[in-house]
């Protein structure tokens, strides 16, 4: 795909200017963080549909990929997503509910909290709240708690 974005011969300013003619943005990076909401494509996915319920874990760089959920969510009308997000570095954690293109809630939780309840992370003795997880468990279907409250 990189190769798409780069074609030999073109300086920067107008390999830039043919991107964005021709892809609507000026390189990958900005199509990924616009479309994607993170820089990279996801990675070690599982997904299970239960009770018309899409439950779907993933992981990405950076961010949480709200507008792709958003955009799959569209996609599938009649189906809820429900898309429960921790970043590895302690920043941010939550639950956002999409129905018909549309997220119809979102609860932003303590980033602790979701680790443990939502992640099933088991903090030893020695990590703090400030931890760092390493390799965060990925929510199974047990994990689907809409409106989180911390």
């Amino acid at each position: 795909i990189a190769s798409q974005w780069c074609s030999d011969g073109l300086s920067a300013g107008e390999q830039g200017k043919h991107n964005i003619e021709t892809y609507g943005y000026k390189s990958w990076y900005d199509f990924a963080n616009e479309e994607w909401g993170t820089k990279w494509n996801a990675y070690e996915g599982e997904d299970e549909i239960k009770d018309g319920e899409l439950e779907s874990s993933f992981r990405t760089a950076w961010s949480a990929p709200s507008p792709v959920i958003k955009k799959l969510s569209g996609m599938y009308h009649g189906i809820t997503i429900t898309h429960h997000y921790l970043d590895e570095g302690g920043c941010y954690a939550g639950t956002s509910v999409y129905e018909n293109g549309e997220k119809v809630s979102e609860t932003v939780a303590d980033w602790r909290y979701h680790a443990e309840v939502v992640f099933g992370h088991v903090f030893d003795d020695e990590e703090d709240e400030d931890s760092v997880m390493e390799d965060p468990a990925k929510p199974g279907p047990e994990s689907a708690i809409n409106g989180l409250e911390p």
